[in-house]
């Protein structure tokens, strides 16, 4: 079963952040909160990825 409260947040974040497109962060119920990729690899305590092909697809 799914949580509505999530989904509630969920689709806030993406209707808030859709015109944030330049900046890393979406004002989530007053604060403002950051989606860098830095700020995601330390939630989920994995290393970055320096050299990966995505960046160089869109590096070029």
């Amino acid at each position: 079963m799914q949580n509505p409260a999530v989904e509630i947040v969920v689709r806030e974040f993406y209707a808030n952040g859709y015109y944030q497109r330049d900046n890393d962060e979406v004002c989530m119920r007053g604060k403002m909160v950051s989606f860098a990729p830095e700020v995601i690899n330390r939630y989920y305590d994995i290393e970055a990825v320096e050299d990966d092909e995505y960046t160089a697809f869109l590096t070029k």
